[in-house]
């Protein structure tokens, strides 16, 4: 069983074109959720516990981890408390982590501010200012974001194909921004409780 962690601003449903076309059977970790129903996750220790307990019960032989971004860090804090029970990772765009205490009181700095925005500013302009980050802007990253929806298309058939390409780019953005911003509070928590700092 693949377990799926998405990255942060973001919902289980931005991993499934990997997932789809992987094949396999698939968990998808809403991390605004886990944190919602699961206090002890609430660090990166505790939501590898979670992970790794959850897994360990899966009844599947096979377990593999698939984490991007702030999900690739939770991955990499499983991996290093039970790789044995690991059998793969892909791990995308995540940071292995900071090697100094001014690298990571400043990276501490850092996530604190996207929390006081994500927790208090407009939405529309914290999700701009969220999207126009560098590497979100990267052709490299658009590249891989439309290989991606190419793969999920293939995977799902004709029907899945049409419905992608008569419904606006902006308008399923959209909807994702509507929806992600029921779960602000616990976004901007996760910048606190699972920053590197």
């Amino acid at each position: 069983m693949i377990h799926a962690l998405h990255g942060h601003a973001g919902l289980p449903d931005d991993l499934m074109p990997l997932l789809r076309f992987a094949g396999q059977p698939f968990q998808e970790w809403h991390l605004w959720r886990t944190l919602t129903n699961h206090p002890e996750s609430a660090s990166l220790d505790g939501f590898a516990t979670l992970l790794n307990d959850t897994a360990s019960h899966d009844g599947h032989h096979l377990r593999i981890l698939l984490g991007y971004s702030l999900g690739g860090r939770l991955a990499l804090h499983a991996l290093t408390q039970q790789p044995q029970m690991w059998d793969a990772a892909i791990i995308l765009s995540a940071h292995p982590g900071l090697s100094t205490d001014e690298e990571r009181a400043g990276r501490l700095t850092h996530d604190q501010a996207w929390a006081a925005h994500f927790l208090h500013d407009s939405w529309p302009e914290v999700m701009a200012a969220w999207n126009e980050q560098a590497v979100f802007r990267s052709s490299t990253f658009q590249c891989r974001v439309e290989c991606a929806d190419l793969a999920f298309d293939f995977g799902a058939g004709a029907k899945r194909r049409q419905t992608a390409a008569g419904s606006p780019k902006g308008e399923r953005s959209e909807s994702k921004s509507s929806c992600l911003e029921s779960w602000r509070e616990q976004i901007a928590l996760g910048f606190d409780v699972w920053s590197l700092g």
